[in-house]
């Protein structure tokens, strides 16, 4: 799984590392972090993931309950419900029906 911001640097990296799986002949996902910080750059990195084959399979949002549970020590997911949590227990449904599928 191919997680990225949407940045150009992100966009750069998604590329290097999609040819990299299709080269391998791996399945590849992609996940989106922050997506909501540039929405137009995660439409772009959607459609570019698609054009190498790989499969969306999420966006999680910009929290600040994030860096609240980094600097508690914990899992965001075990520290508070907020919606990056919900995106990211999502993600994870996504990935898990993703890899039963092969």
């Amino acid at each position: 799984m191919i997680v990225t911001e949407p940045t150009l640097s992100g966009m750069h990296d998604l590329k290097r590392v999609a040819k990299l799986a299709n080269f391998l002949k791996v399945p590849g996902m992609l996940c989106i972090n922050k997506f909501d910080l540039n929405t137009d750059m995660s439409e772009q990195l959607i459609a570019t993931a698609k054009e190498h084959q790989l499969t969306p399979v999420g966006k999680v949002p910009y929290d600040p309950a994030v860096t609240q549970a980094m600097v508690a020590g914990k899992s965001p997911v075990d520290f508070s419900e907020s919606a990056a949590t919900s995106a990211i227990r999502q993600v994870w449904q996504n990935v898990s029906n993703f890899l039963d599928s092969y």
